[in-house]
């Protein structure tokens, strides 16, 4: 199955304020590609999964983001979004017609627990939102570093999904009721992880100035 491009007309607008940055934007698109699209083969009843046009999606989207220090070594950074979505596509003979609302939360805790420790704890939340014909269902992730520095050596070990809620979860709903289906694809499982990075060299190198006569006779060399 060939894909067409798809064409997008958006307009978006910005606002900042010391550390409140706050965005609106609206966008039409047509011939949405989506993937993890269903396609049935009327005959046998199989269903393929695939990436495909959709005919035309609207989206209205707030997004709010946010910097501060609560306390003097703590750095507290958020981001949130606000999204309305409305899906349009014509599937053979029945027409499907799809909006929803979603909310996205993003937090991000970074701090230093002195001698060249730092601990970090970050994680988001997303609501049911739509995914072309699907419908994701809510997921989130948790995940926690901590970090040592050495002179020339970092060692950190972290966890990523750690309370094992990332699922890509999916609903896809007929609109003639000829089919219903659900799916899970777990694409990251929890891990924790220790890692070593060494910085190998001077890092007490100094650059070295060089001036235009200096540089000038260096592209000079080998020439007429």
């Amino acid at each position: 199955m060939e894909l067409l491009p798809s064409y997008t007309n958006n307009i978006e607008s910005s606002y900042r304020f010391k550390n409140f940055l706050l965005t609106a934007q609206y966008s039409e698109e047509k011939n949405v590609i989506s993937g993890f699209q269903p396609e049935i083969d009327n005959e046998t009843g199989f269903v393929t999964i695939i990436p495909r046009n959709l005919d035309k999606q609207k989206s209205a989207n707030i997004q709010l983001s946010y910097s501060a220090y609560p306390i003097q070594i703590w750095n507290l950074r958020v981001f949130s979004s606000y999204t309305y979505s409305k899906l349009e596509h014509q599937l053979e003979d029945s027409f499907y017609n799809n909006s929803n609302s979603s909310v996205r939360i993003t937090l991000n805790n970074s701090i230093d627990l002195g001698n060249n420790f730092s601990f970090q704890i970050w994680g988001y939340y997303n609501s049911r939102s739509i995914f072309g014909l699907n419908e994701t269902l809510p997921r989130g992730s948790l995940n926690l570093a901590i970090q040592k520095k050495l002179k020339s050596l970092t060692i950190t070990l972290n966890g990523n999904n750690l309370l094992d809620t990332e699922h890509w979860r999916f609903e896809t709903n007929n609109p003639n009721g000829e089919f219903n289906q659900s799916f899970d694809l777990d694409f990251r499982p929890p891990q924790v992880k220790l890692s070593a990075i060494y910085n190998f060299g001077n890092q007490n190198l100094k650059a070295k100035k060089v001036n235009q006569n200096q540089g000038s006779s260096r592209m000079n060399v080998g020439g007429n």
